[in-house]
């Protein structure tokens, strides 16, 4: 398996991805959107005997901690093709998509998910209580993560989701 960046040629493929995921347009309508926007930071996908199998997207957010502003993404979504979920091939790419964003400064990421899934990564639920965002009612499923150690101030912030968002409200 070969996880690379997006680039100019995959946008069928990741539609295709993750309506084969998701079993709608919704998500894939979601990439395109932050795509058009410029406002993906990383895209990765996951290939395999050339053909697509996965995709991770970490988009901007706007973050404020304390009165300070943070750089910060949302990722999400991430898609497997349905008949290769639960071989590290989600895994895989979330956990270099956090890397990446690592290395280009970005300090926190949030994430509506799976709550046994993505603490793994890092992610942690409590800590996200103190973050106001249209997906806080969401419970446990709300969470963030500290790519960057002294990135996120204790305290209370807010994380607003740019417009493409709105599709899922």
């Amino acid at each position: 398996m070969l996880i690379r960046r997006e680039n100019e040629i995959d946008a069928a493929a990741i539609r295709a991805v993750h309506a084969a995921a998701f079993g709608q347009a919704l998500e894939g309508d979601l990439v395109d959107a932050l795509r058009a926007e410029m406002l993906s930071d990383v895209s990765l996908v996951a290939e395999q005997h050339g053909t697509l199998v996965g995709h991770a997207l970490l988009s901007r957010v706007e973050m404020i901690v304390e009165g300070r502003s943070l750089r910060a993404a949302a990722l999400g979504p991430v898609a497997v093709i349905p008949e290769l979920q639960n071989q590290g091939i989600g895994s895989a790419l979330i956990s270099q998509a956090l890397d990446v964003a690592k290395g280009m400064g970005i300090g926190v990421v949030v994430v509506l998910g799976h709550t046994a899934y993505y603490p793994r990564f890092g992610f942690s639920a409590e800590r996200a209580r103190t973050l106001a965002s249209p997906y806080t009612s969401h419970g446990d499923a709300w969470m963030v993560a500290e790519l960057l150690s002294g990135t996120l101030p204790a305290g209370t912030g807010t994380v607003a989701f740019p417009a493409p968002w709105a599709m899922f409200d």
